[in-house]
C-alpha cells in the first residue's frame, strides 16, 4: 500500500509540475535551455528522494498504514515547493550521509586561498619581530646613525619608542581596515576583498624588505601599517566568506579555520626568527619574503575560487549565478535545495524591510543588537583575558625558572605550537560540544589557570618545585584558551547573524577585538613594571566577568541562538 501511495504522490507531483511551469518561477527555469533535461532529471531526483525519505520516516513512526499516511501529509506541507518557491521551512534530510555531504574541489580551493593568502599570512605578520626584536632595534640605531651623523650616540628611549611603533603601529593598521571590511564585501563582493587582501600582503611585504637597503624607518613603518591593513581584513572576511561557501556537515571546522591559520602563521614566524635561521642582521628581510611566497602561491588559486552565494543571492540578486555556485560547491541535490530555501527566506526578509542593511536600521532591530552585543563581548574577552601578556611574558617567565635565553626561546615556541594544535582540536571537539558548552569550559580553565599563575611566580624563590607549577599553568592556560576563547568568537557571528548582516557584525566584532588587543598591548608594559606578575590578577577579574556573561547571556546555537537568527525570518514570512 505504501509503495502505491509513494508512486502515486511522485506521478501527481510531477504533474503539478509540468501545469505550473508557464505560470511560475522554477528552480529548474534559471540554467541555460541547454541544460533543460539534466536539471529536470535532477529535480525529479530530489522530489523522489524527499518522498522517500517522508514514507520512510512515516512507517517507522507507526505501523499503522492509515497513521502514517497523515504523518506523510503533514510533513509534505513542510517541504519546500521548488516548483512555486514557497520556503517555509529549511529542507534538511537526515539521510544524507557524510560521503554524500563532503568537501568539493571548489571548496577545498577556496578554503586553501583565504587560509594562506589571508590568515596564515597574517599570523605571520603579528609573530614576526617577537625574537628577533634585538636585531630590529639595532637596524633601527644604525639606520638614525646613516641619516644623522651629527648624533653619533642614539638615544635608547628613542630606539624603544620607535620598536613600540613599529609593533603597535599593527594593531592601528587592523583596526582601520576591520570596520569597513563589511562594507567592502558587500560592495565589490567577497573574492574581490579577498584580492584586495592579497595585494596589501604583497605591497606590505615589499615595503619591509626594501627597508633594510634603503635604511629607512618610514618605510618600514609604511610596510607594517599596510600589514596591519592586510591583518584587519583577513580577520572579518576570512571567516564570513568560509561560513558562506561551508557545507553544514563541516561548518564547525571551516569556523575555526582562521584561527589554525592565524596561530600556525605565528608558530611558524617564531620558528623562523631564531637567531640559527633567519634572525640575524644579515638576513632579517628574507623573513618577509618568505611570507610573500605563501601569498603569491593562493594568488594562483583565486581564479578558480567560487564566490560566496549568499553575495550572489542575497545582496546582488543573481539568483542564476548563485545556484550554479551552489551546485559546484555541493555535493548532493538536497543540499543546494536546502541552501536555496534559507537564502530565499533571508531575501523575503529584505523584501519585506524587516532586515534592511544599513547601518541605523540594523541597530534598530532588537534581535541584530542582542547579537552584536555577544559577539562584541565575546570578541573583547579573548583579548581582555590576557592571552597576548601572557605571550609576550612566556620567554621572561621561562628565563626566571632557569632556563637559557635559548631555551626561553623554544618555550615560546612551544606554547605557540600548543596553540596551533588546539584549535585543529577545537574543531572536533565543537563536532560533540555546542560552541556555549566550550566557551564554558574553556573559560573556568583558563580562570583556574590566571588564579594559580601569578601566586607560583611569586613564591617560585623559596620553594623550586613550584617552577614547574609555572611552566604547567602557562600551558594548561594555552590549551584552555585554544579550546574555546580563541576559536568560538570569530565562527559564533556565523550562527547568530543572518547573511544579511553577517558582514556587518563580524566586522564591528573584529573591530571590537583588536581595539581590546591594542589596549592590552599598551597597557601591558606599564602595569608590569609597576605589579610584576600581579597584572595577571587583573585579567583574571576580566576572565571572571566573561564566565557570568557566557553564563547568562550567550545562548546554545542548536536552540536560542537559531531563535535569535530566525526571528526576522520567520516575522518577514508570516507578513
Amino acid at each position: 500500500m505504501l509503495q502505491s501511495i509513494k508512486n502515486k504522490i511522485i506521478v501527481d507531483e510531477y504533474s503539478q509540475q509540468q501545469q505550473q511551469q508557464q505560470s511560475h518561477s522554477k528552480y529548474l527555469s534559471i540554467h541555460d535551455t541547454n541544460n533543460n533535461n539534466y536539471q529536470q532529471q535532477t529535480n525529479q531526483d530530489v522530489l523522489i528522494n524527499s518522498l522517500d525519505f517522508m514514507i520512510n520516516s512515516s512507517t517507522k513512526i507507526n505501523d499503522n498504514n492509515d497513521k502514517s499516511f497523515n504523518n506523510n501529509n503533514n510533513n509534505n506541507n513542510q517541504i519546500i515547493k521548488l516548483d512555486d518557491r514557497q520556503y517555509k521551512e529549511p529542507l534538511t534530510d537526515p539521510t544524507i550521509t557524510a560521503n554524500d555531504s563532503g568537501i568539493t574541489v571548489k571548496v577545498f580551493i577556496g578554503a586553501f586561498v583565504v587560509f594562506f593568502t589571508n590568515s596564515f599570512a597574517s599570523g605571520y605578520n603579528i609573530g614576526v619581530l617577537n625574537l628577533p626584536e634585538q636585531i630590529f632595534k639595532t637596524f633601527f640605531n644604525n639606520s638614525i646613525n646613516n641619516h644623522n651623523r651629527l648624533v653619533p650616540v642614539v638615544d635608547t628611549n628613542q630606539i624603544e619608542l620607535i620598536w613600540s611603533i613599529a609593533v603597535s603601529i599593527l594593531v592601528i593598521g587592523a583596526m582601520i581596515t576591520s570596520i569597513i571590511t563589511g562594507y567592502l564585501a558587500n560592495r565589490i563582493g567577497r573574492r574581490g576583498v579577498i584580492f584586495l587582501n592579497i595585494m596589501l600582503g604583497l605591497i606590505a611585504m615589499c615595503l619591509t624588505w626594501s627597508s633594510k637597503y634603503m635604511q629607512n624607518i618610514p618605510m618600514f613603518m609604511a610596510g607594517r601599517l599596510v600589514a596591519g591593513f592586510h591583518t584587519g581584513i583577513a580577520s572579518s572576511i576570512v571567516p564570513m566568506y568560509l561560513m558562506e561557501i561551508s557545507p553544514k556537515s563541516s561548518s564547525s571546522s571551516f569556523g575555526t579555520l582562521h584561527v589554525m591559520g592565524l596561530n600556525g602563521g605565528l608558530c611558524f614566524a617564531q620558528i623562523m626568527g631564531l637567531e640559527s635561521i633567519l634572525g640575524t642582521a644579515r638576513s632579517w628581510q628574507l623573513l618577509f619574503f618568505i611570507n610573500a611566497m605563501f601569498i603569491t602561491v593562493g594568488l594562483i588559486g583565486l581564479f578558480f575560487m567560487p564566490e560566496s552565494p549568499v553575495y550572489l543571492f542575497v545582496v546582488r540578486r543573481r539568483e542564476k549565478l548563485a545556484i550554479k555556485v551552489l551546485e559546484q560547491i555541493r555535493k548532493h541535490p538536497m543540499e543546494v535545495a536546502d541552501d536555496i530555501a534559507n537564502l530565499r527566506r533571508e531575501q523575503k526578509c529584505e523584501e519585506g524591510g524587516s532586515n534592511n542593511s544599513s547601518l541605523l536600521q540594523l541597530f534598530k532591530q532588537s534581535h541584530f543588537r542582542k547579537g552584536l552585543l555577544i559577539v562584541c563581548l565575546l570578541h573583547a574577552g579573548q583579548q581582555l583575558v590576557g592571552i597576548n601578556a601572557v605571550f609576550y611574558y612566556s620567554t621572561n617567565t621561562f628565563r626566571s625558572v632557569g632556563l637559557s635565553q635559548l631555551q626561553s626561546q623554544y618555550g615560546s615556541i612551544g606554547c605557540s605550537l600548543l596553540n596551533t594544535l588546539c584549535a585543529i582540536l577545537s574543531s572536533r571537539l565543537l563536532r560533540s560540544f555546542s560552541s556555549r558548552t566550550m566557551l564554558l569550559i574553556s573559560t573556568i580553565g583558563t580562570t583556574l589557570g590566571l588564579l594559580i599563575l601569578p601566586i607560583s611566580m611569586s613564591f617560585n624563590d623559596q620553594f623550586e618545585w613550584l617552577n614547574f607549577v609555572t611552566i604547567a599553568m602557562m600551558f594548561f592556560y594555552v590549551f584552555m584558551f585554544a579550546i574555546g576563547q580563541g576559536p568560538i568568537p570569530f565562527m559564533i557571528g556565523g550562527q547568530i547573524f543572518d547573511s544579511a548582516s553577517m558582514s556587518t557584525g563580524l566586522s564591528i566584532g573584529v573591530f571590537v577585538n583588536w581595539f581590546c588587543n591594542f589596549l592590552v598591548a599598551f597597557a601591558f608594559p606599564l602595569l608590569i613594571i609597576q605589579i610584576n606578575q600581579f597584572v595577571f590578577f587583573i585579567f583574571l577579574a576580566f576572565d571572571i566577568l566573561l564566565l557570568i556573561f557566557i553564563i547568562f547571556m550567550v545562548p546554545n546555537p542548536n536552540d536560542q541562538a537559531g531563535e535569535i537568527r530566525k526571528k526576522p525570518l520567520e516575522n518577514s514570512i508570516s507578513e
